[in-house]
């Protein structure tokens, strides 16, 4: 018994000392690098969603790594800024990064094929989690159900608008899949933002959009907006009442807005995995699942395979749908 005992405790001292020699191993390999500050490179302006988060992200890893992790905002022209600067910077060595997104990756090279970039100018990272949609509408067109904004559309083909973000962004092309489902027609008002759509709603010049859920509740929570269904697959817990797109009567329905981590092509591969690590370890700190819990943002796995099988997945979904829409370049 006391050999077993004996045996049981050595057991767990190695266990213990190789869980340390690891975390050691990537100490050592954090104090190679980064040697200079890392900037990370975010196609949204200062004070949006996608700003904040990579702040509290950049924040942690710069913890983990023992250096600076700088945020520079490049927004314009539907993210592709952004993203066209880190594919330049080629060969890779880490000290560039990118808050990615699924239109960089399977909207815009469909609607323009000389975006400027190339799926393959980048090492992707892996996924850092995804955002769902709130169909929110004027409370004055009296509908309080999908069903009752459906029938109407079918009466009056064309007659109602909704706001998005910019033609083939996912805010309108959330909408324009919603259309094709259900069979209805409705009149699409690009915005340059989702705040501008939101007043435009508010104020009563379009009938409805696809929101984020904060924005979207905060204004369903005031009486100033009805909402109508989410865009998840599942319920939300913060906002249970709420049905999905899915169960009032189109099963399959799914679409969310979500992002990955990338840096340029040629970054050697302990590095890569130096930031993989580094950032999902940022994203179980308690300040980022806050973050998360506040705009109900939902956790994906925290791997290349996860990103790269959900680009799969979807990717065919979104390059069908603008293919049959015809969406052109902005510029065009």
């Amino acid at each position: 018994m006391n050999q077993s005992r004996t045996g049981a405790r050595r057991r767990d001292v190695l266990v213990a000392g190789a869980a340390a020699l690891g975390a050691s191993a990537w100490a050592q390999e954090a104090r190679r690098f980064p040697n200079r500050p890392i900037v990370f490179v975010v196609a949204f302006p200062p004070g949006s969603g996608s700003d904040t988060l990579a702040r509290l992200l950049a924040a942690e890893v710069a913890r983990l790594l023992g250096g600076p992790v700088v945020v520079e905002n490049r927004p314009g022209a539907s993210n592709v800024l952004a993203a066209r600067s880190v594919a330049r910077s080629q060969p890779g060595d880490g000290h560039l990064l990118l808050l990615g997104n699924n239109a960089l990756w399977m909207v815009q090279p469909v609607i323009d094929p000389n975006v400027g970039y190339a799926f393959s100018d980048y090492e992707h990272l892996m996924m850092i989690g995804e955002t769902p949609y709130v169909l929110v509408a004027r409370p004055d067109r009296g509908w309080t159900k999908l069903a009752d904004l459906v029938a109407q559309a079918k009466r009056q083909p064309g007659k109602i608008t909704f706001g998005s973000t910019g033609t083939g962004g996912t805010l309108h092309l959330v909408v324009e899949r919603l259309m094709e489902t259900a069979g209805i027609k409705l009149s699409h008002v690009p915005y340059r933002g989702p705040a501008q759509a939101q007043t435009d709603l508010l104020g009563g010049h379009i009938d409805l959009m696809f929101d984020s859920v904060p924005s979207g509740m905060a204004a369903v929570s005031a009486g100033k907006l009805t909402a109508l269904g989410v865009s998840t697959r599942e319920r939300l817990g913060p906002i249970p009442n709420v049905p999905t797109v899915a169960e009032q009567g189109y099963p399959g329905f799914s679409m969310y807005g979500w992002w990955s981590l990338e840096t340029p092509a040629g970054t050697p591969p302990d590095i890569l995995e130096t930031l993989r690590r580094a950032f999902a370890t940022a994203l179980g700190t308690p300040e980022v699942k806050a973050f998360f819990q506040k705009n109900a943002l939902l956790s994906v796995p925290s791997t290349k395979e996860y990103l790269l099988g959900r680009i799969a997945t979807e990717g065919p979904v979104y390059s069908d749908l603008i293919k049959r829409l015809d969406i052109k370049p902005a510029a065009s």
